[in-house]
């Protein structure tokens, strides 16, 4: 979810931009890292509850560009459910 104190004036923000300036690969490696740096603080700076959350932000983000450089179509009937027509879960592969 874009923090709206994180937003620049055109509606992006960071991770808009590594996806929008950086290779897939390089924005992987990215969003990693910053995944990375929660869990190996856990429990150490903010609440594990509160690192869990931003890692899940994190994940969360980095999905979304990934299903949309897989090709995902947005389905606007999906009533936020699975907007992307992902598979459920275990059924990839």
């Amino acid at each position: 979810m874009k923090q709206e104190r994180y937003l620049n004036d055109d509606g992006t923000d960071t991770i808009d931009k590594w996806a929008a300036t950086r290779s897939n690969e390089a924005f992987r490696d990215i969003m990693f890292a910053q995944v990375e740096k929660y869990h190996d603080r856990l429990g150490k700076k903010d609440s594990i509850v509160s690192e869990v959350g931003k890692m899940a932000d994190y994940m969360n983000r980095w999905l979304e560009y990934e299903k949309e450089w897989a090709g995902f179509e947005v389905n606007p009937k999906s009533n936020g459910s699975n907007p992307f027509n992902f598979p459920p879960s275990g059924v990839i592969g």
